[in-house]
Protein backbone atom coordinates (compact mmCIF):
# COMPACT_ATOMS: atom_id res chain seq x y z
CA UNK A 1 0.00 0.00 0.00
CA UNK A 2 1.02 3.72 -1.13
CA UNK A 3 1.10 6.09 1.81
CA UNK A 4 0.72 9.76 0.75
CA UNK A 5 2.99 11.91 2.10
CA UNK A 6 2.34 14.73 4.91
CA UNK A 7 1.08 17.73 3.99
CA UNK A 8 3.53 19.33 6.43
CA UNK A 9 6.81 17.67 7.31
CA UNK A 10 6.54 15.30 3.71
CA UNK A 11 7.12 12.63 6.13
CA UNK A 12 5.96 9.06 5.11
CA UNK A 13 5.11 7.04 8.23
CA UNK A 14 1.64 7.63 9.99
CA UNK A 15 0.78 4.95 12.38
CA UNK A 16 -3.13 4.40 13.99
CA UNK A 17 -3.72 6.98 16.87
CA UNK A 18 -7.34 6.56 17.52
CA UNK A 19 -11.04 5.53 16.55
CA UNK A 20 -13.67 7.79 17.37
CA UNK A 21 -17.52 7.84 16.27
CA UNK A 22 -16.23 5.00 14.16
CA UNK A 23 -14.03 7.36 12.48
CA UNK A 24 -10.13 5.90 12.41
CA UNK A 25 -7.66 8.56 12.55
CA UNK A 26 -3.68 8.13 11.67
CA UNK A 27 -0.87 9.89 13.21
CA UNK A 28 2.31 11.49 11.65
CA UNK A 29 5.31 10.33 13.06
CA UNK A 30 7.18 13.40 11.67
CA UNK A 31 4.93 16.47 13.09
CA UNK A 32 1.93 14.88 14.42
CA UNK A 33 -0.29 15.67 12.00
CA UNK A 34 -3.71 13.36 12.56
CA UNK A 35 -5.27 12.16 9.44
CA UNK A 36 -8.54 10.24 8.80
CA UNK A 37 -7.94 7.32 7.30
CA UNK A 38 -9.13 6.31 3.80
CA UNK A 39 -9.10 10.16 2.93
CA UNK A 40 -8.89 10.76 -0.60
CA UNK A 41 -7.48 14.49 -1.43
CA UNK A 42 -8.58 16.26 -4.92
CA UNK A 43 -7.03 19.36 -5.53
CA UNK A 44 -4.90 21.84 -2.82
CA UNK A 45 -7.91 24.06 -2.26
CA UNK A 46 -10.32 23.89 0.85
CA UNK A 47 -13.22 21.36 0.86
CA UNK A 48 -15.59 21.00 3.61
CA UNK A 49 -16.53 17.20 3.93
CA UNK A 50 -20.14 16.76 4.00
CA UNK A 51 -22.58 15.19 6.33
CA UNK A 52 -21.85 16.93 9.28
CA UNK A 53 -24.31 17.02 12.38
CA UNK A 54 -22.53 20.65 13.78
CA UNK A 55 -25.30 22.64 12.67
CA UNK A 56 -24.07 26.17 14.93
CA UNK A 57 -20.56 27.41 15.70
CA UNK A 58 -19.64 26.73 19.29
CA UNK A 59 -21.11 29.71 22.14
CA UNK A 60 -18.52 32.10 22.26
CA UNK A 61 -16.81 31.78 19.37
CA UNK A 62 -17.50 35.07 17.24
CA UNK A 63 -17.68 36.91 20.50
CA UNK A 64 -13.97 36.02 21.81
CA UNK A 65 -12.84 36.07 18.33
CA UNK A 66 -13.06 39.45 17.59
CA UNK A 67 -12.20 40.44 21.15
CA UNK A 68 -9.06 39.14 20.22
CA UNK A 69 -8.99 40.33 17.10
CA UNK A 70 -9.53 43.57 18.03
CA UNK A 71 -6.61 43.63 20.73
CA UNK A 72 -3.83 41.62 17.97
CA UNK A 73 -5.02 44.20 15.24
CA UNK A 74 -4.94 48.14 15.58
CA UNK A 75 -6.94 50.60 13.27
CA UNK A 76 -10.72 51.45 13.01
CA UNK A 77 -12.62 50.59 9.71
CA UNK A 78 -11.29 47.21 9.14
CA UNK A 79 -12.41 45.20 5.95
CA UNK A 80 -12.87 41.76 7.11
CA UNK A 81 -13.29 38.70 5.23
CA UNK A 82 -15.15 35.49 6.15
CA UNK A 83 -14.95 32.26 4.74
CA UNK A 84 -16.22 29.07 5.55
CA UNK A 85 -18.43 27.82 7.57
CA UNK A 86 -20.97 29.93 9.63
CA UNK A 87 -19.40 32.66 8.33
CA UNK A 88 -23.10 34.79 8.48
CA UNK A 89 -22.84 34.49 12.29
CA UNK A 90 -19.86 36.02 12.40
CA UNK A 91 -20.54 38.57 9.89
CA UNK A 92 -23.33 40.11 12.13
CA UNK A 93 -21.34 40.18 15.18
CA UNK A 94 -18.27 42.27 13.19
CA UNK A 95 -20.89 44.62 11.94
CA UNK A 96 -21.94 45.53 15.37
CA UNK A 97 -18.70 46.34 16.37
CA UNK A 98 -17.96 48.29 13.24
CA UNK A 99 -15.92 46.11 10.67
CA UNK A 100 -16.70 46.58 6.79
CA UNK A 101 -17.70 42.74 6.88
CA UNK A 102 -18.26 40.51 4.51
CA UNK A 103 -18.67 37.02 3.60
CA UNK A 104 -17.15 35.28 0.96
CA UNK A 105 -19.35 32.87 -0.85
CA UNK A 106 -18.18 29.49 -1.91
CA UNK A 107 -16.50 29.56 -5.65
CA UNK A 108 -16.15 33.65 -4.71
CA UNK A 109 -13.09 35.43 -6.48
CA UNK A 110 -11.61 37.95 -4.44
CA UNK A 111 -12.38 41.27 -5.57
CA UNK A 112 -10.84 43.08 -2.72
CA UNK A 113 -7.62 43.38 -0.49
CA UNK A 114 -8.79 42.66 3.02
CA UNK A 115 -7.09 43.89 5.86
CA UNK A 116 -8.49 40.64 8.38
CA UNK A 117 -9.28 37.24 6.58
CA UNK A 118 -11.13 34.97 8.50
CA UNK A 119 -10.83 31.08 8.29
CA UNK A 120 -13.83 28.92 9.98
CA UNK A 121 -13.48 25.67 10.17
CA UNK A 122 -12.07 25.50 6.73
CA UNK A 123 -8.26 24.38 7.17
CA UNK A 124 -8.78 20.72 8.24
CA UNK A 125 -10.23 20.59 5.31
CA UNK A 126 -7.88 21.58 3.21
CA UNK A 127 -5.79 19.57 0.96
CA UNK A 128 -2.71 21.41 1.31
CA UNK A 129 -3.36 23.61 4.49
CA UNK A 130 0.54 25.42 3.44
CA UNK A 131 -0.73 26.01 -0.38
CA UNK A 132 -4.12 26.93 0.38
CA UNK A 133 -2.81 29.81 3.00
CA UNK A 134 -0.62 30.85 0.85
CA UNK A 135 -3.01 31.57 -1.53
CA UNK A 136 -5.13 33.72 0.45
CA UNK A 137 -1.58 36.19 0.97
CA UNK A 138 -2.56 38.32 -2.18
CA UNK A 139 -5.79 39.08 -1.21
CA UNK A 140 -4.66 40.80 2.28
CA UNK A 141 -2.92 43.88 2.64
CA UNK A 142 0.72 44.22 3.04
CA UNK A 143 0.34 43.84 6.72
CA UNK A 144 -2.71 42.30 7.14
CA UNK A 145 -3.79 39.31 9.62
CA UNK A 146 -5.25 36.01 8.92
CA UNK A 147 -7.37 33.98 12.11
CA UNK A 148 -7.94 30.60 11.79
CA UNK A 149 -10.46 29.12 14.06
CA UNK A 150 -10.20 24.97 13.65
CA UNK A 151 -11.80 22.25 15.83
CA UNK A 152 -8.90 19.91 17.12
CA UNK A 153 -9.46 16.44 17.72
CA UNK A 154 -7.02 16.07 20.79
CA UNK A 155 -6.50 17.21 23.84
CA UNK A 156 -3.30 17.41 25.95
CA UNK A 157 -2.35 14.29 26.49
CA UNK A 158 -4.52 12.46 24.09
CA UNK A 159 -8.07 13.49 25.58
CA UNK A 160 -10.74 13.56 23.35
CA UNK A 161 -12.90 15.80 24.13
CA UNK A 162 -15.91 15.82 21.42
CA UNK A 163 -19.69 14.72 21.39
CA UNK A 164 -20.26 15.30 18.24
CA UNK A 165 -18.58 13.09 14.94
CA UNK A 166 -15.88 14.59 13.51
CA UNK A 167 -16.32 14.75 9.64
CA UNK A 168 -13.33 16.59 9.05
CA UNK A 169 -10.28 15.31 7.59
CA UNK A 170 -7.29 16.25 9.79
CA UNK A 171 -7.15 17.64 12.85
CA UNK A 172 -3.83 20.15 13.20
CA UNK A 173 -2.29 20.50 16.44
CA UNK A 174 -1.17 23.75 18.28
CA UNK A 175 2.74 22.96 17.21
CA UNK A 176 1.36 22.04 13.46
CA UNK A 177 -0.94 25.45 13.08
CA UNK A 178 2.14 27.80 13.87
CA UNK A 179 4.03 25.45 11.24
CA UNK A 180 1.73 26.50 8.66
CA UNK A 181 1.07 29.79 9.57
CA UNK A 182 5.19 30.08 9.73
CA UNK A 183 5.38 28.08 6.09
CA UNK A 184 3.09 30.56 4.74
CA UNK A 185 4.89 33.87 5.18
CA UNK A 186 3.14 34.73 9.02
CA UNK A 187 4.77 35.96 11.69
CA UNK A 188 3.85 37.32 15.39
CA UNK A 189 2.10 34.32 15.34
CA UNK A 190 -0.47 33.63 18.68
CA UNK A 191 -3.06 31.17 19.83
CA UNK A 192 -5.85 31.87 21.67
CA UNK A 193 -4.25 29.17 24.43
CA UNK A 194 -1.13 31.67 24.96
CA UNK A 195 -3.84 33.57 27.31
CA UNK A 196 -5.23 31.43 29.56
CA UNK A 197 -4.83 32.39 33.01
CA UNK A 198 -4.95 29.01 34.74
CA UNK A 199 -1.87 26.97 36.12
CA UNK A 200 -1.93 23.93 33.90
CA UNK A 201 1.76 23.35 32.10
CA UNK A 202 -0.30 23.33 29.04
CA UNK A 203 -3.62 25.15 29.51
CA UNK A 204 -6.98 23.97 27.61
CA UNK A 205 -8.64 26.11 24.75
CA UNK A 206 -11.09 29.04 25.68
CA UNK A 207 -13.83 27.54 23.48
CA UNK A 208 -14.82 24.42 23.62
CA UNK A 209 -12.85 22.07 20.70
CA UNK A 210 -11.91 25.65 19.22
CA UNK A 211 -8.52 26.70 18.76
CA UNK A 212 -7.78 30.43 17.37
CA UNK A 213 -4.39 31.07 15.49
CA UNK A 214 -3.67 34.79 14.71
CA UNK A 215 -0.84 35.62 12.31
CA UNK A 216 0.16 38.84 10.09
CA UNK A 217 1.85 39.08 7.19
CA UNK A 218 5.52 38.94 6.67
CA UNK A 219 7.98 38.63 3.91
CA UNK A 220 7.90 35.12 2.27
CA UNK A 221 11.25 34.73 1.56
CA UNK A 222 12.20 31.76 -1.05
CA UNK A 223 14.91 30.09 1.15
CA UNK A 224 14.47 30.76 5.37
CA UNK A 225 17.02 32.89 7.14
CA UNK A 226 19.01 31.38 9.90
CA UNK A 227 20.28 33.79 11.68
CA UNK A 228 23.39 33.19 14.13
CA UNK A 229 23.34 34.95 17.86
CA UNK A 230 26.82 34.74 18.54
CA UNK A 231 27.45 36.45 22.31
CA UNK A 232 31.50 37.49 23.00
CA UNK A 233 32.88 38.56 25.88
CA UNK A 234 36.89 37.88 26.46
CA UNK A 235 37.02 34.90 24.09
CA UNK A 236 40.41 36.28 22.32
CA UNK A 237 41.62 32.57 21.60
CA UNK A 238 38.90 30.96 20.03
CA UNK A 239 36.81 33.93 18.77
CA UNK A 240 38.62 34.41 15.22
CA UNK A 241 38.11 30.37 14.91
CA UNK A 242 34.76 30.55 15.69
CA UNK A 243 33.67 33.60 13.52
CA UNK A 244 36.40 32.37 10.55
CA UNK A 245 34.11 29.02 10.80
CA UNK A 246 31.28 31.16 10.32
CA UNK A 247 31.88 32.99 7.41
CA UNK A 248 32.71 29.84 5.50
CA UNK A 249 29.96 28.09 6.73
CA UNK A 250 26.97 26.83 4.35
CA UNK A 251 23.79 25.11 5.67
CA UNK A 252 21.73 23.61 2.95
CA UNK A 253 17.79 25.15 2.40
CA UNK A 254 18.62 28.12 4.65
CA UNK A 255 20.57 30.89 3.89
CA UNK A 256 22.92 32.76 7.01
CA UNK A 257 22.88 35.80 9.00
CA UNK A 258 25.85 36.06 12.03
CA UNK A 259 24.63 38.26 14.46
CA UNK A 260 27.77 39.05 16.89
CA UNK A 261 27.07 40.54 20.08
CA UNK A 262 30.43 41.84 21.41
CA UNK A 263 29.96 43.24 24.99
CA UNK A 264 32.90 45.52 26.28
CA UNK A 265 36.17 42.69 26.17
CA UNK A 266 39.37 43.47 27.77
CA UNK A 267 41.53 41.27 26.28
CA UNK A 268 41.28 42.38 22.80
CA UNK A 269 38.11 40.22 21.27
CA UNK A 270 36.68 43.53 20.72
CA UNK A 271 39.37 44.43 18.17
CA UNK A 272 39.09 41.15 16.27
CA UNK A 273 35.26 41.82 15.82
CA UNK A 274 35.97 44.85 14.58
CA UNK A 275 37.54 42.89 11.66
CA UNK A 276 34.48 41.18 10.71
CA UNK A 277 32.31 44.72 9.88
CA UNK A 278 32.68 44.40 6.18
CA UNK A 279 32.13 40.71 5.70
CA UNK A 280 29.06 39.36 3.96
CA UNK A 281 26.15 38.16 6.28
CA UNK A 282 27.83 39.61 9.46
CA UNK A 283 26.14 41.95 11.72
CA UNK A 284 27.91 43.40 14.88
CA UNK A 285 27.01 44.62 18.12
CA UNK A 286 28.91 46.89 20.21
CA UNK A 287 27.62 47.42 23.52
CA UNK A 288 28.84 49.68 25.76
CA UNK A 289 29.28 47.37 29.40
CA UNK A 290 29.23 43.67 30.16
CA UNK A 291 25.68 42.68 31.16
CA UNK A 292 26.11 39.02 30.70
CA UNK A 293 25.49 36.26 27.95
CA UNK A 294 22.04 36.81 28.60
CA UNK A 295 21.73 40.09 27.89
CA UNK A 296 23.87 39.63 25.25
CA UNK A 297 21.30 36.96 23.49
CA UNK A 298 18.55 38.71 24.21
CA UNK A 299 20.33 41.88 22.20
CA UNK A 300 20.92 39.77 19.18
CA UNK A 301 17.22 38.70 19.23
CA UNK A 302 16.28 42.26 18.50
CA UNK A 303 18.85 42.85 15.53
CA UNK A 304 18.20 39.30 13.85
CA UNK A 305 15.88 39.50 11.36
CA UNK A 306 15.89 35.48 10.36
CA UNK A 307 13.11 33.27 10.86
CA UNK A 308 14.83 30.72 12.71
CA UNK A 309 17.45 31.61 15.22
CA UNK A 310 20.28 30.10 16.61
CA UNK A 311 22.66 30.57 20.11
CA UNK A 312 26.18 29.96 19.43
CA UNK A 313 28.95 30.44 21.98
CA UNK A 314 31.91 32.42 21.10
CA UNK A 315 34.13 29.23 22.38
CA UNK A 316 35.05 25.84 19.94
CA UNK A 317 32.53 23.41 22.63
CA UNK A 318 30.19 22.77 20.18
CA UNK A 319 30.51 22.02 16.53
CA UNK A 320 29.38 24.10 13.55
CA UNK A 321 28.87 21.17 11.63
CA UNK A 322 25.73 19.89 13.20
CA UNK A 323 23.69 22.67 12.19
CA UNK A 324 22.21 21.25 9.27
CA UNK A 325 21.16 18.36 12.02
CA UNK A 326 19.52 21.18 14.22
CA UNK A 327 18.00 23.37 11.42
CA UNK A 328 16.27 20.45 9.20
CA UNK A 329 13.65 19.82 11.51
CA UNK A 330 12.21 23.38 11.55
CA UNK A 331 12.59 23.54 8.10
CA UNK A 332 10.49 20.53 7.05
CA UNK A 333 7.90 21.23 10.15
CA UNK A 334 8.67 18.49 12.24
CA UNK A 335 9.37 21.02 15.25
CA UNK A 336 9.48 24.90 15.81
CA UNK A 337 11.98 24.35 18.92
CA UNK A 338 15.00 22.00 19.10
CA UNK A 339 17.77 21.09 21.56
CA UNK A 340 21.09 19.58 20.64
CA UNK A 341 21.54 16.98 23.21
CA UNK A 342 24.80 15.99 24.52
CA UNK A 343 23.57 13.45 25.75
CA UNK A 344 22.26 10.62 23.14
CA UNK A 345 24.36 7.84 22.15
CA UNK A 346 28.07 8.27 23.86
CA UNK A 347 29.11 10.38 26.98
CA UNK A 348 30.35 13.86 25.57
CA UNK A 349 29.76 15.52 28.58
CA UNK A 350 32.30 17.58 30.59
CA UNK A 351 36.00 16.33 31.32
CA UNK A 352 38.34 18.33 32.97
CA UNK A 353 41.62 18.04 34.57
CA UNK A 354 39.97 17.71 37.84
CA UNK A 355 37.84 14.19 37.42
CA UNK A 356 36.39 15.37 41.04
CA UNK A 357 35.37 18.52 39.99
CA UNK A 358 33.83 17.13 36.30
CA UNK A 359 32.16 14.77 38.05
CA UNK A 360 30.30 17.13 40.60
CA UNK A 361 29.00 18.91 37.29
CA UNK A 362 28.07 15.84 35.71
CA UNK A 363 25.81 15.09 38.59
CA UNK A 364 24.63 18.25 39.22
CA UNK A 365 23.54 18.46 35.52
CA UNK A 366 21.33 15.25 36.05
CA UNK A 367 19.78 17.08 39.09
CA UNK A 368 19.14 19.82 37.52
CA UNK A 369 17.77 18.02 34.30
CA UNK A 370 15.58 15.86 36.83
CA UNK A 371 14.03 19.20 38.08
CA UNK A 372 13.46 20.89 35.23
CA UNK A 373 11.71 17.89 34.08
CA UNK A 374 9.71 17.62 37.10
CA UNK A 375 8.45 20.62 37.69
CA UNK A 376 7.67 21.00 33.83
CA UNK A 377 6.67 17.29 32.96
CA UNK A 378 9.20 16.47 30.31
CA UNK A 379 11.67 14.35 29.90
CA UNK A 380 14.56 16.27 28.17
CA UNK A 381 17.97 14.89 28.83
CA UNK A 382 20.21 18.31 27.81
CA UNK A 383 17.77 21.50 28.77
CA UNK A 384 20.74 23.44 29.16
CA UNK A 385 22.44 22.85 26.12
CA UNK A 386 23.82 25.89 23.96
CA UNK A 387 22.60 24.89 20.82
CA UNK A 388 18.78 26.06 21.42
CA UNK A 389 17.34 26.45 18.00
CA UNK A 390 13.91 27.89 17.15
CA UNK A 391 11.44 29.73 15.09
CA UNK A 392 11.43 33.64 15.64
CA UNK A 393 8.04 33.50 16.15
CA UNK A 394 8.49 31.58 19.18
CA UNK A 395 9.37 34.45 20.89
CA UNK A 396 6.36 36.45 20.19
CA UNK A 397 5.08 37.64 23.01
CA UNK A 398 7.63 36.92 25.51
CA UNK A 399 9.61 38.83 28.12
CA UNK A 400 12.98 38.06 28.83
CA UNK A 401 14.65 39.71 31.86
CA UNK A 402 17.41 36.96 32.83
CA UNK A 403 21.24 38.72 32.15
CA UNK A 404 23.27 35.79 33.20
CA UNK A 405 23.48 32.24 32.48
CA UNK A 406 20.01 31.67 34.18
CA UNK A 407 18.87 32.89 30.77
CA UNK A 408 19.82 29.20 29.25
CA UNK A 409 16.57 28.52 32.12
CA UNK A 410 14.12 31.13 31.61
CA UNK A 411 14.13 30.79 27.80
CA UNK A 412 13.45 27.47 27.85
CA UNK A 413 10.90 27.48 30.85
CA UNK A 414 9.01 30.06 28.97
CA UNK A 415 9.03 28.44 25.22
CA UNK A 416 7.93 25.17 27.49
CA UNK A 417 5.02 27.27 29.37
CA UNK A 418 3.75 28.59 25.57
CA UNK A 419 3.72 25.34 24.65
CA UNK A 420 6.39 24.14 22.00
CA UNK A 421 7.33 20.79 23.10
CA UNK A 422 11.82 20.53 22.06
CA UNK A 423 13.03 17.61 19.51
CA UNK A 424 16.50 16.69 21.62
CA UNK A 425 18.97 16.10 18.30
CA UNK A 426 22.27 14.29 19.08
CA UNK A 427 25.10 16.94 18.76
CA UNK A 428 29.10 16.88 19.36
CA UNK A 429 30.32 18.78 22.37
CA UNK A 430 34.01 18.82 23.84
CA UNK A 431 34.30 20.89 27.04
CA UNK A 432 36.86 23.16 28.34
CA UNK A 433 38.06 23.61 31.78
CA UNK A 434 37.70 26.77 33.70
CA UNK A 435 41.44 27.34 33.12
CA UNK A 436 40.07 27.71 28.94
CA UNK A 437 38.12 30.45 30.07
CA UNK A 438 35.11 28.54 30.98
CA UNK A 439 32.65 31.47 32.95
CA UNK A 440 29.94 29.60 34.72
CA UNK A 441 30.57 30.66 38.32
CA UNK A 442 29.76 27.52 40.50
CA UNK A 443 28.67 28.71 43.72
CA UNK A 444 27.14 32.23 42.44
CA UNK A 445 25.00 30.49 39.31
CA UNK A 446 23.41 27.62 40.62
CA UNK A 447 20.55 29.47 42.73
CA UNK A 448 19.49 31.87 39.84
CA UNK A 449 18.62 28.95 38.23
CA UNK A 450 16.53 27.28 40.61
CA UNK A 451 15.28 30.59 41.26
CA UNK A 452 14.30 30.64 37.45
CA UNK A 453 13.00 27.31 37.64
CA UNK A 454 10.23 28.06 40.51
CA UNK A 455 9.40 31.73 38.79
CA UNK A 456 8.68 30.92 35.11
CA UNK A 457 6.44 27.90 36.13
CA UNK A 458 3.33 29.81 35.35
CA UNK A 459 4.68 32.33 33.08
CA UNK A 460 3.18 31.78 29.92
CA UNK A 461 2.56 34.69 27.49
CA UNK A 462 -0.66 36.70 28.96
CA UNK A 463 -0.81 39.63 26.05
CA UNK A 464 -1.03 40.13 22.93
CA UNK A 465 1.59 42.75 21.58
CA UNK A 466 2.39 45.28 19.00
CA UNK A 467 3.79 43.90 15.41
CA UNK A 468 7.35 42.75 15.96
CA UNK A 469 10.19 44.82 14.54
CA UNK A 470 10.86 43.37 11.08
CA UNK A 471 7.15 43.49 10.59
CA UNK A 472 6.86 47.65 10.71
CA UNK A 473 9.30 47.58 7.80
CA UNK A 474 7.51 45.07 5.46
CA UNK A 475 9.03 44.20 2.43
CA UNK A 476 6.84 42.48 -0.16
CA UNK A 477 8.40 40.00 -2.72
CA UNK A 478 7.41 42.27 -6.52
CA UNK A 479 6.61 38.50 -7.60
CA UNK A 480 3.89 38.34 -5.00
CA UNK A 481 2.29 41.84 -5.96
CA UNK A 482 1.42 39.86 -9.38
CA UNK A 483 -0.56 37.50 -6.85
CA UNK A 484 -3.13 39.82 -6.75
CA UNK A 485 -5.28 38.77 -8.99
CA UNK A 486 -8.60 37.36 -8.39
CA UNK A 487 -8.20 34.00 -7.31
CA UNK A 488 -11.46 31.61 -7.14
CA UNK A 489 -11.87 29.67 -3.92
CA UNK A 490 -13.32 26.22 -5.33
CA UNK A 491 -15.33 23.94 -3.35
CA UNK A 492 -15.90 25.85 0.24
CA UNK A 493 -18.93 25.02 1.30
CA UNK A 494 -20.75 27.29 4.11
CA UNK A 495 -22.81 25.01 6.96
CA UNK A 496 -25.55 27.61 7.73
Amino acid sequence: MTISKCQLCRGSERYYCLLTHNRRFDQCQGCGLLTRANTTWEGNGATAANGSNLETLEAGVPQGLLTLLETYVAGQDLRLGILGKHAPELHARAEERGYRASVIAEGERFAQAYDVIVLLNVIEDSANAVDFVKSLRGHLAPDGTLVIATRQLMRQRGRTHSSHAFDQRQSFSDTNLQTVLWQAGFADVFLSQHLATDHALRSEPWFNEQTLAFGRMHKLRAVPRLSVIVPVFNEHTTVAQVLDGLAAHKVPGVELEIVVVESASTDGSREIVRKYESVPRFKLVFEERPRGKGFAVRNGFAHATGDVFLIQDADLEYDLLDYQVLVEPIVRGRAAFVLGTRHAGDWKIRKFASNRLANTMNIAHWVFAFAINYVYDQSMTDPFTMFKVFRADCLYGLDFECDRFDFDWEIVCKLLRKGYVPLEVPVNYQSRGFDEGKKVRVFRDPPTWLRALMKYRNAAPRQLREPSRGLRALEEDAGEQAAKEPLPVEGVQQRV
